[in-house]
């Protein structure tokens, strides 16, 4: 083998083995940051949870004093009953509310997590079908120098009369 055959070779070799490098960092980014969503998920859940429940008991306290300040004042009747019942309505929207706005959180997370899966997985193949690229590209130069076609053709040059 001739040293440009060699160079070639060797510098093809480095080359495909730098791009299934990359593509091996990358999808190990790609599966950290799947983990890291996931995480935090399920930390959106416990945090809404949380505050669902802190809000829970901070309704049930505020009722009791609705409650307290109704039979105190001997009005309890049916405005009072149509106000507390409003007001549980409204206090347990609230709390649904805090619910649904953590699930929505932890959603946007998952789904996060699912286009890391899936960008790690692309990664693979990408570093595989750009390294066999790279592989042919070098093998088909390689064939070209020893054959003895060191470039490609030129087109021939137009001329104007």
């Amino acid at each position: 083998m001739s040293p440009p055959v060699i160079l070639l070779a060797v510098g093809t070799a480095f080359s495909a083995i730098g791009t299934l490098a990359a593509a091996k960092n990358a999808a190990d980014v790609a599966k950290f940051n799947e983990k890291v969503s996931k995480q935090n998920a399920t930390i959106a859940r416990q945090t809404s949870a949380e505050q669902e429940a802190r809000f829970r008991r901070a309704s049930r306290q505020r009722m009791g004093t609705l409650r307290a300040g109704f039979a105190g004042s001997s009005l309890l009747n049916g405005s009072a009953f149509d106000a507390l019942a409003d007001s549980a309505a409204q206090e347990e929207l609230e709390a649904l509310s805090i619910r649904y706005e953590g699930e929505l959180a932890a959603r946007g997370y998952t789904s996060q997590a699912k286009l890391y899966d899936a960008e790690q997985s692309n990664a693979k193949i990408r570093g595989v079908f750009g390294a066999a690229s790279q592989t042919l590209q070098g093998a088909g130069t390689a064939l070209s120098l020893r054959s003895g076609v060191t470039k490609t053709p030129t087109p021939a040059k137009t001329q104007w009369v």
